[in-house]
C-alpha cells in the first residue's frame, strides 16, 4: 500500500529563531517525529528563509536595491540556506539533494524530501503548495512562530482574536491576495490560491512544539488552526 504524502512547511523562524542561532534542540525533536513515522508517511518538508531572510532583505534595501526580482533571489538563496542544514541534520533518512527548482530529477527513494525556495515571485509556502498538488499530498502542516491564525497581527493588536477553523475565503479576507517579497503572512496568497483549488487543507500550529505537531501528523486533536474547503 502507497505510503501517504505529507508536506511540512517548517518555518525559518523555527530553524534559526536569530541570525547566527540554529534550535537544535527542537530540531532533534522534530527529527524523532519523523522518524517515529516513516513507515506510515513519506514526507516532504519545505523550509522558510525566517529571520535571515529578512534581514538580508533589510540590508539590501538599506544599501539601495530596491529592484523586487533581485530581492526575492536573496530571499530564495537563504531557504535554501536553511534547507541545507535541515538535509544534512535530518541525515541517511533524506533524498541526498535539497530541491532548488521544481523541474529537478527526482529518485525519491527514501522517506524525506527537503526543498527551499525555487524561485522569485513567491515564498516557501507557494512551493509548499506546488510539491503537496503535485504529490497529491491529503493535507499540508505549517509549523510556525505562533499558535494559531488570528484575524489580525496579535502582535500590533492586543484584541486579535484566534482564528480555528477557517475556509480559504475567509483566510483570504485576512492576508489579502497580492504578493510582496519578504511579507510575513500564516500562508502567502499565491499558495492559498493553489490549496483552494486542489482542496488540501492546511493545518496550522507553533512548531517548537513538537508533541502537538506530532498529534496533528496522527490525525489526533491539536492545538492550533485549519483551513479547509
Amino acid at each position: 500500500m502507497p505510503k501517504e504524502t505529507v508536506v511540512i512547511d517548517f518555518g525559518g523562524s523555527i530553524l534559526s529563531p536569530a541570525p547566527g542561532k540554529i534550535d537544535f534542540k527542537t530540531l532533534k525533536k522534530f527529527k524523532q517525529i519523523l522518524q517515529k513515522n516513516l513507515q506510515k508517511y513519506r514526507f516532504v518538508v519545505v523550509v522558510g528563509g525566517g529571520k535571515i531572510c529578512r534581514l538580508y532583505q533589510s540590508i539590501a534595501r538599506s544599501g539601495g536595491i530596491k529592484n523586487r526580482r533581485s530581492l526575492d533571489w536573496i530571499g530564495v538563496r537563504s531557504t535554501q540556506l536553511n534547507a541545507e542544514l535541515m538535509r544534512a541534520y535530518l541525515g541517511r533518512m533524506v533524498f541526498p539533494r535539497v530541491m532548488h527548482y521544481e523541474s529537478q530529477e527526482l529518485d525519491w527513494r527514501k522517506g524525506i524530501l527537503v526543498s527551499g525556495g525555487w524561485e522569485p515571485g513567491g515564498s516557501t509556502d507557494h512551493v509548499t503548495a506546488r510539491l503537496a498538488a503535485k504529490h497529491n499530498a491529503k493535507r499540508i502542516i505549517v509549523a510556525t512562530n505562533i499558535d494559531y491564525i488570528y484575524d489580525k497581527d496579535p502582535k500590533k493588536y492586543p484584541n486579535a482574536k484566534k482564528q480555528l477553523n477557517l475556509t480559504w475565503e475567509e483566510f483570504k479576507k485576512i492576508i489579502g491576495t497580492k504578493w510582496i517579497p519578504g511579507m510575513s503572512t500564516p500562508f502567502d496568497p499565491k499558495a492559498t490560491r493553489i490549496c483552494q483549488k486542489n482542496r488540501i487543507p492546511v493545518l496550522f500550529l507553533n512548531g517548537k512544539n513538537t508533541a502537538n505537531l506530532g498529534k496533528a501528523l496522527q490525525n489526533k486533536p491539536f492545538r492550533g488552526s485549519i483551513i479547509h474547503s
